[in-house]
C-alpha cells in the first residue's frame, strides 16, 4: 500500500516537472523569437543607417589622375583639397591622408621629390552611436587608394650663352660665364662639345648642355669668330664710305666712313688726295642724280661744301702744315679748309660728277674760287661763300 501511494507521488512529480520543462522550453523560444524580431526590426534598421552613411561618405572621394610635376611640394591642406570633398562627409567625419604610407598631419609639406608612382590613401571615419538593449558605438570606415604620377617635364636653365669675338692668340674658355640650373637639382654640371682654335681664323661652334637627375638635356650652341689680329700701321687711315669720323694727332690723322674701308697714309700728300678722292665720290653719289642737269649738279656740290665745310682764317704755311688747310683733304675730311682747299674739293667732286671745271688764282696768295662750264659759257662757283651764277667773281667787280 504505501508503495503504491510513494510510485503515485513520484509520477505527479514528473508530471510537474515535465510542465515545467516544458514551459521553460516554450519560455525561452518566445524570449527567442521576440529577441530575433527585435534584432531584425532594430538591428536591420540601424545597419541600413550605418551603410547609408557610408554610402554618402563614398561620394566626397574625388578623383585625381592628373600628374604632378617633380619637386612639387603640396601641404597637407591643398592635399585635402584635391582629393576630398568635404561638404558631402556625413556629419562628424574626421578624415586622413597617408603618402607613401605615411600619415600626413595638418600644417605638414609633402614634397614629391622622385619621379614614378605615389600611392596616396584617404580615409574617413565617422562614428555612430545606437541602442540595441545597451548603448553601442560603431566607426564607419570608408578607404580610397590612389596612384599618382610623379614627371619631370622641366629641362636644365642654360645661362650665360652668347657669341663671342676674339682675336688670334686669345685665351679662351668655353665653359666662362655659362651655367646650368634646375629648379630642383639646384647646379649642375655644364658640358661642352666643339673645340676652337685660337690660332686660326675663322668661326666655330660651340655646343653647351646639362643633364638633370632625371636624364632631361638642356642643350645650346653658340659661334665664337676668330679674327686676325689688326695689322698696325704708323700712320694709317681708315675711311668707310658713309658718315665719318676723324681724330688725328701730329702727323697721324684716321677717317672712318660707314661704307667702304680704305686706308692709307695721312702723312703724305698722295694718301690724302686718294682719301679725299673717294670722299668726293661718295658725296657727290649722295647728292646728285644722273638725271639733274650740270646746273643742278653743280648748285648741289656748292650747297654741300658751303653747309658743311667751315672756313680756315689761318692761312699761314704753319697752319697749312698742322691742318692740310689748302687741300681737298682738309674740306671733304676734316670739314675745314682756306680757299684753296675748298676749290680742290670743288674739283674733285666736279669730276665724280662729270661737270667741267676750272681752279681760278691756283697756287696764289689771292682768293681762289672755281668756274664750272655749263650751257657752253664759264660760271662762277665759289663754295666757300657758297655762290654759283656770273661770270664775274664780285672780288673782281670790286
Amino acid at each position: 500500500m504505501e508503495e503504491a501511494t510513494e510510485k503515485k507521488k513520484g509520477s505527479k512529480i514528473g508530471k510537474v516537472l515535465a510542465i515545467l520543462f516544458a514551459t521553460l522550453l516554450i519560455a525561452i523560444a518566445v524570449i527567442g523569437i521576440v529577441g530575433y524580431v527585435y534584432y531584425r526590426s532594430v538591428g536591420m534598421r540601424e545597419e541600413e543607417k550605418v551603410q547609408a552613411i557610408r554610402k554618402q561618405n563614398q561620394t566626397a572621394f574625388l578623383p585625381f589622375e592628373e600628374p604632378i610635376e617633380y619637386g612639387t611640394e603640396m601641404s597637407y591642406e591643398e592635399l585635402c583639397e584635391k582629393l576630398i570633398a568635404s561638404d558631402h562627409l556625413s556629419k562628424g567625419t574626421t578624415f586622413s591622408v597617408l603618402v607613401n604610407h605615411k600619415e600626413l598631419t595638418k600644417g605638414s609639406q609633402y614634397v614629391f621629390e622622385t619621379v614614378g608612382n605615389h600611392v596616396l590613401q584617404v580615409r574617413f571615419s565617422c562614428p555612430y552611436e545606437y541602442t540595441f538593449f545597451t548603448k553601442q558605438l560603431k566607426m564607419i570606415e570608408n578607404t580610397k587608394d590612389y596612384v599618382l604620377v610623379v614627371e619631370d617635364t622641366k629641362p636644365p636653365i642654360l645661362s650665360g650663352i652668347e657669341d663671342k669675338i676674339i682675336t688670334i692668340g686669345d685665351e679662351f674658355d668655353p665653359k666662362s660665364g655659362v651655367t646650368a640650373h634646375d629648379e630642383v637639382d639646384g647646379a649642375l654640371e655644364v658640358q661642352i662639345e666643339g673645340t676652337v682654335d685660337t690660332a686660326k681664323a675663322g668661326e666655330y661652334v660651340i655646343k653647351v648642355f646639362a643633364t638633370d637627375k632625371n636624364e632631361n638635356v638642356a642643350e645650346q650652341t653658340y659661334t665664337v669668330t676668330v679674327k686676325e689680329k689688326p695689322v698696325e700701321k704708323a700712320p694709317s687711315t681708315t675711311t668707310n664710305k658713309g658718315s665719318s669720323t676723324i681724330s688725328s694727332n701730329a702727323n697721324k690723322t684716321t677717317t672712318t666712313t660707314s661704307q667702304e674701308e680704305v686706308a692709307d697714309d695721312t702723312s703724305t700728300k698722295s694718301g690724302r688726295l686718294k682719301l679725299a678722292t673717294a670722299e668726293a665720290k661718295r658725296v657727290v653719289g649722295q647728292i646728285t642724280k644722273p638725271s639733274m642737269s650740270v646746273e643742278q649738279k653743280a648748285q648741289a656740290i656748292c650747297s654741300y661744301l658751303y653747309q658743311n665745310v667751315a672756313r680756315q682764317t689761318n692761312q699761314s704755311n704753319e697752319a697749312y702744315k698742322a691742318n692740310f688747310g689748302n687741300e681737298a683733304y682738309a674740306a671733304l675730311i676734316l670739314k675745314k679748309a682756306a680757299c684753296s682747299g675748298f676749290c680742290k674739293a670743288v674739283t674733285l667732286m666736279c669730276n665724280a660728277a662729270g661737270v667741267q671745271s676750272k681752279h681760278i688764282n691756283a697756287n696764289s696768295w689771292q682768293h681762289q674760287w672755281n668756274t664750272v662750264l655749263i650751257n657752253s659759257e664759264w660760271i662762277i662757283l665759289d663754295a666757300q661763300i657758297g655762290l654759283l651764277g656770273g661770270t664775274v667773281h664780285p672780288l673782281e667787280a670790286n
